[in-house]
C-alpha cells in the first residue's frame, strides 16, 4: 500500500505547494532586495536609492539581493504576494477588503520551487514504478527525493532555528534528514519475510 500511494503523495504535495502559492499563506522564501513594492502593490526592481529603505522595512530577518538572470522571468526569483490572506506586509493604496496587504520587498517563492520540484519527481517515481519490485523500495525512494528536495528549499525559507550549539537546523530540516535515512534504511536493509528466494519474478510482477 505504500509503494502504491508514493507517487500519489509526491503529486499531491506539489498541487498543495501551489495552492500556497495561490493564496500567499506566508510559506514563502527569504527576502530578495532586488524588487521592491509600489505603494499600490506593483512590484518593480529596486534602484540604490531603495536599498536602505529596503533593509528597514525587513529589520533582521534574512535577505539576498539576487536579480533575475537574463532570459528568465522575474516571478521565479521575486514576488510580493499582493493580498495574501496572512495580512503580511503593507496596506495596499487604494485597496478595499479584508486582504489588501502586500509585502514592501520581493521574497523567493519557494512554494514555486516545491511545486515544480514535487511534481517532476511524481514522474520520476511514475518511470520506475516497474523498476523497483520490491516491498517498500517505491517508498524508500520517494522518502529519500522528499527529503532531499525539503531540506534544499529550507535553504532559503524564513523558519524558526533551533540552537542546538554547533548547528543551527529547523523543525523542516530535521524532518528531513529523518526521512533520507529510513528511506535509506528500507532500501538497503528491509526484506521481505514473506517472499519465498523460490518465487519467480514473473509472480511477484504485479505491474
Amino acid at each position: 500500500m505504500c509503494d502504491a500511494a508514493a507517487p500519489g503523495i509526491m503529486l499531491a504535495y506539489g498541487i498543495g505547494r501551489l495552492g500556497c502559492q495561490f493564496s500567499g499563506d506566508g510559506d514563502w522564501g527569504i527576502y530578495n532586495t532586488a524588487y521592491v513594492s509600489d505603494p499600490d502593490g506593483t512590484l518593480r526592481a529596486a534602484t540604490p536609492a531603495d536599498g536602505a529603505h529596503a533593509l528597514q522595512m525587513i529589520g533582521n530577518t534574512p535577505y539576498a539581493y539576487f536579480p533575475a538572470p537574463a532570459g528568465l522571468p522575474r516571478w521565479l526569483f521575486g514576488m510580493n504576494y499582493p493580498n495574501n490572506v496572512g495580512h503580511e506586509g503593507v496596506p495596499i493604496r487604494g485597496c478595499v477588503g479584508e486582504y489588501c496587504n502586500v509585502l514592501p520587498v520581493s521574497v523567493f517563492p519557494t512554494p514555486v520551487y516545491e511545486a515544480i520540484t514535487c511534481i517532476l519527481l511524481f514522474f520520476v517515481l511514475w518511470m520506475l514504478r516497474n523498476k523497483l519490485k520490491g516491498t517498500l523500495q517505491m517508498f524508500g525512494t520517494y522518502l529519500i527525493l522528499v527529503g532531499v528536495e525539503r531540506f534544499i528549499v529550507e535553504l532559503i525559507r524564513v523558519n524558526y532555528k533551533y540552537d542546538w550549539g554547533f548547528v543551527h537546523p529547523t523543525q523542516a530540516e530535521i524532518l528531513s534528514v529523518v526521512l533520507v535515512i529510513t528511506g535509506l534504511g528500507l532500501l538497503l536493509f528491509y526484506k521481505d519475510k514473506n517472499l519465498s528466494p523460490a518465487v519467480s519474478e514473473r509472480e511477484v510482477d504485479v505491474t
